[in-house]
């Protein structure tokens, strides 16, 4: 009778545990949806405030920046463009609200990246208050930072820096160039892949290294750039290189649904890599002017992790469509 009863017992705890156990994948995925949600209608208004401030309509741009701040996610450049739409309108009361937001969610101040208005908002009550808290502000923010984590990027950065750097000059004092030349392809992808392992096993540990765990600043994407680096004499794309990539690929996309990893620095470092072959995937920036793959669905690959559309990209920076592009 006891047998049975404790075995009754055993049988609802059991479907207890699934229930919640079912219950907490639910939730999670629900989650991981309305995060997702949530970010891409953040880059879809910041997107949208940088046309307007293009066209010079900065209290428009300000408000769609507010909009998109106002779900707690805040990109360092997209606070940057916010501050300047700010001091163009002249409101030094907002434009010290911002760079405290800024700094305490970014870390990031940068004051040489704003224009003439800056230093005349530095005069004002506001700018004075702005320049005794900032590094306070900078302070609250390092708070935010996870130590261990940081302390492993950096030495994923520092391993790649000797490499490519200081180990490079040593050798070259004991070698020719033309002799160098023909080993440093190969000792900068083995640098690479033993790094693309450091970080795996550093995911599947600690989960991503994003910027939450970082203060709100992408110090991956320097990592990510080096990991993302063919090589046309060493890089034939074996199998571990295959893997690697596509591990990379699926991580990295998944983290930029979440904020955790920037668009437009993904868009970037796969650019770069296809860079070799004179291509593109995405078009940002300098690899604008190589052929892009597959161009009919270009508009869709960049609107799928929140990049603004090429040809909002081609009016900004002034540079026409390519030819072949189709809406």
């Amino acid at each position: 009778m006891i047998n049975k009863i404790n075995q009754n017992m055993l049988a609802k705890s059991c479907t207890s545990f699934f229930f919640l156990a079912l219950m907490v994948i639910i939730s999670n995925n629900i989650l991981a949806q309305s995060n997702s949600n949530s970010y891409r209608a953040y880059y879809e208004l910041t997107n949208e405030a940088k046309l307007l401030s293009f066209n010079k309509d900065y209290k428009t741009a300000l408000e769609k920046y507010e909009e998109a701040f106002s779900t707690n996610i805040g990109f360092e450049d997209d606070y940057t463009e916010s501050i300047k739409a700010a001091l163009k309108l002249n409101i030094p009361q907002k434009v010290y609200a911002l760079l405290k937001e800024k700094l305490i969610k970014t870390g990031w101040y940068s004051d040489e990246l704003f224009d003439s208005t800056f230093n005349i908002f530095l005069k004002t009550s506001f700018g004075k208050k702005y320049s005794k808290q900032k590094k306070e502000w900078e302070s609250q923010n390092r708070m935010t930072i996870d130590a261990s984590v940081y302390g492993f990027i950096r030495s994923i950065d520092a391993t790649d820096q000797y490499i490519r750097g200081g180990f490079n000059k040593v050798i070259r004092t004991y070698v020719s160039d033309s002799v160098f030349k023909l080993f440093k392809p190969a000792l900068i992808e083995y640098t690479d892949s033993f790094n693309f392992v450091r970080l795996k096993k550093f995911i599947v540990s600690n989960g991503f290294p994003g910027r939450s765990k970082l203060g709100g600043k992408d110090y991956m994407h320097t990592i990510i750039l080096h990991q993302y680096n063919y090589n046309d004499k060493t890089d034939s794309l074996n199998a571990f290189n295959r893997e690697k990539f596509r591990y990379l690929d699926s991580v990295l996309l998944a983290q930029i649904s979440i904020g955790e990893f920037s668009p437009w620095h993904y868009a970037y470092a796969t650019d770069y890599s296809l860079s070799i072959n004179k291509t593109s995937l995405y078009g940002v920036n300098q690899f604008y002017k190589f052929t892009i793959q597959d161009i009919e669905n270009v508009e869709k690959r960049r609107k799928e992790i929140g990049l603004m559309s090429l040809k909002q990209q081609c009016v900004l920076s002034g540079k026409p469509l390519p030819s072949n592009y189709k809406e």
